[in-house]
């Protein structure tokens, strides 16, 4: 993606003490709003940016809630 609007997550889990990837994320950014919405072929990913921290949820194609995520970043 390469609009003004558009950026990429590189996503990754903590495991038992391991990091691991999971994979880009193409996504679009409201500015005004801070919002992200991430699309992959599972469903849509949700996220609001908020001074230091991340929150979102992914729904499946049927809108079902299937993970949220909540983040901080470290001082």
């Amino acid at each position: 993606m390469k609009a003004a609007d558009s950026l990429t997550l590189d996503a990754r889990k903590i495991v038992r003490g391991e990091e691991q990837a999971m994979g880009v994320l193409g996504c679009r950014l409201a500015p005004l709003s801070g919002q992200l919405t991430c699309t992959m072929p599972q469903g849509v990913w949700h996220f609001s940016v908020r001074n230091d921290s991340l929150t979102g949820e992914l729904r499946l194609l049927d809108n079902t809630r299937y993970r949220e995520v909540r983040t901080m970043r470290a001082p």
